[in-house]
């Protein structure tokens, strides 16, 4: 009958498949054995870590620290650092370190920022409202405009953040002093010690943000050291001697 046939097939399919099927679900299990291994030796105690850098040399001192007490599954004499330490001569050094990026196309807003990971990154005042392209580095974020690098910061991983190169609105801040005082990118803004001082002093007078803002357009002219050691001369104490 059919039904007779239909079983006597699905017997065989079944048969035929199950040895597969249950190879499968043995590396399946070994690999979820191997990986909860792992992370036991590697996860107890998590660091609190305020950087990737300071992230990846925790991990690897718990990896070296794992091969040096866990004993190597073929030479049971030895570890796996032991025998690592006698292959180390004979493998290959790393040239160069893997450039391995993600791009994206997105179009930079008018206020000279661009989104990626669900952070907001500024980019030169050139790039505004313009296409760019996006390239996200394991620990970096590069902005490019026509081949030309518009922004590079620091990659952030919490979310919802706003990262700002107050140098990126330098163009804007020409044409409206005022705003060094309120903007948001301006806001602790991390300024070279002599920088800094002619800010505070020049605070004190009505046009100060103006006559302020005068010597930052000198920076890309001139470049931010050569400002900042003008500006050193004239701040720096007279001797009672010289006078």
């Amino acid at each position: 009958s059919i039904t007779g046939a239909f079983c006597r097939c699905a017997r065989i399919i079944w048969s035929s498949r199950w040895p597969a099927r249950r190879r499968r679900v043995g590396r399946r299990a070994r690999l979820r054995t191997r990986s909860a291994t792992c992370g036991t030796n590697c996860s107890s105690g998590k660091p609190r870590v305020v950087s990737l850098a300071e992230l990846n040399g925790w991990l690897e001192a718990q990896c070296v620290a794992y091969a040096q007490r866990t004993g190597h599954p073929e030479f049971k004499d030895r570890t796996i650092w032991d025998v690592y330490q006698d292959e180390r001569p004979h493998l290959k050094t790393l040239r160069c370190p893997f450039d391995g990026f993600v791009e994206k196309a997105v179009r930079a807003s008018t206020t000279c920022l661009i989104m990626a990971d669900h952070n907001r990154y500024s980019v030169d005042a050139s790039a505004a409202g313009r296409m760019v392209l996006v390239r996200s580095h394991a620990e970096r974020i590069v902005v490019l405009l026509n081949d030309e690098i518009v922004a590079d910061h620091p990659r952030h991983f919490r979310r919802d953040q706003v990262i700002y190169d107050p140098w990126h609105y330098l163009p804007v801040l020409l044409r409206k002093p005022g705003a060094l005082r309120n903007g948001a990118p301006f806001k602790d803004w991390g300024l070279p010690s002599a920088l800094a001082e002619v800010r505070t002093k020049l605070k004190r007078h009505a046009d100060g943000d103006r006559q302020f803002v005068k010597i930052l357009g000198m920076v890309p002219e001139h470049g931010l050291a050569a400002v900042e050691a003008a500006l050193r001369k004239p701040l720096r104490p007279v001797s009672p001697a010289a006078t």
